[in-house]
């Protein structure tokens, strides 16, 4: 029975759609940049970023073109 209930429970993970939106974290290491930098960068209006209740969210779609305005 545990098989089946763990079958179950992998496909419904394999199925879960990829969220387009990161922390601060993620989008700091996908920069190449510290958190702190980044946060600084938002203050500035340099970077967009998203609130969901207290935390920063970052859309890779939006901070993958800082690299296309570069060149």
């Amino acid at each position: 029975m545990k098989s089946i209930e763990q079958d179950e429970s992998s496909k419904f993970f394999e199925n879960k759609i990829v969220s387009d939106y990161v922390s601060t974290r993620v989008a700091a290491q996908f920069l190449g940049i510290s958190e702190n930098a980044l946060r600084i960068k938002v203050c500035r209006g340099q970077v967009p970023c998203h609130k969901f209740a207290r935390n920063l969210r970052f859309k890779i779609s939006e901070i993958s073109r800082l690299f296309l305005r570069k060149e």
